[in-house]
């Protein structure tokens, strides 16, 4: 008897616990369609607070800097510019900045699972950027930066489908996350640096399956750091290649299992893809991280 009550409970308590989730998730998703919502009002109803080199911003919740945020704008769409031989398309894209504090902030951020408080996403097919972040947060530039050059690069291909993969599309927004040199040569990225040492000194060094991957796909900070030190250092080593890489996408959309021959014919050529990692790891160790 004693057995078939507590049987009973435990099923109770199971029923319970799955009524809850289903609630909790119900919440979630109404929650996120809620600030759907709310996003697209503010993006159709709002006044730029300024329109600067192709960039309208249409709401800065978090009081950042306007001046700061205008020459991010300025110097990630030429330090991008200069690796392309073709004029980057005219098109306004829409930029909404907002506070941690805000809903649509707060929202953003648990949607990228950041823990700190600073998210951005860019969306391509509609031009618009959304960040969330304190302007006294160091993240939450190297964020604007990082996604102004996911736009600032699209400029250059006609289509989202052009796009090179993952290495190379985030390698670069992680590259000019710190302002370029005045002639347009990429700055070392400490945090990525740090980053990418370590793989490196763990032996974990395996850039080959990002160079597949397609470029809107979520990964790891380890799969960053390594799609930023494989990027500078191509952007360093082997600039006349990589620029040749850039216009082979430029002209026509390649299918996945393609990536890893355009990459071979522009960075491996004559050598081994183990030649080209050793070389990586080689020069990786010879890099110091400015403090």
């Amino acid at each position: 008897m004693n057995h078939s009550v507590k049987e009973t409970q435990r099923l109770r308590l199971v029923c319970l616990c799955s009524l809850l989730c289903i609630f909790t998730g119900c919440q979630t998703k109404m929650t996120a369609r809620q600030a759907q919502r709310d996003l697209k009002q503010l993006v159709d109803t709002a006044t730029p607070v300024f329109e600067h080199d192709h960039i309208a911003l249409l709401h800065c919740g978090n009081f950042a800097d306007h001046a700061k945020i205008q020459q991010c704008i300025t110097q990630t769409q030429r330090a991008v510019d200069i690796w392309f031989s073709s004029k980057p398309r005219d098109y306004t894209t829409r930029l909404l900045i907002f506070s941690p504090d805000e809903p649509l902030g707060k929202q953003l951020a648990k949607e990228m699972g950041s823990s700190s408080h600073v998210a951005g996403n860019t969306e391509a097919r509609t031009h618009t950027i959304l960040i969330s972040g304190y302007p006294s947060q160091e993240d939450f530039w190297a964020t604007l930066r990082h996604e102004l050059t996911h736009d600032a690069m699209l400029r250059h291909f006609d289509t989202v489908e052009q796009l090179p993969p993952f290495w190379l599309t985030e390698g670069m927004a992680t590259v000019f996350e710190v302002p370029a040199y005045a002639d347009g040569k990429p700055a070392i990225n400490p945090k990525r640096l740090d980053r990418f040492k370590i793989i490196c000194n763990n032996q974990k060094l395996n850039v080959l399956p990002l160079i597949t991957r397609e470029s809107n796909t979520r990964s790891s900070s380890n799969d960053y750091a390594q799609a930023w030190g494989l990027t500078y250092f191509l952007m360093r080593q082997h600039s006349a290649d990589m620029r040749r890489y850039l216009a082979m996408y430029q002209q026509r959309t390649f299918e996945n299992t393609q990536h890893q021959s355009q990459f071979d014919d522009c960075f491996v050529q004559q050598q081994s893809h183990a030649q080209l990692m050793s070389q990586l790891s080689r020069w990786c160790s010879l890099q110091m991280t400015p403090r």
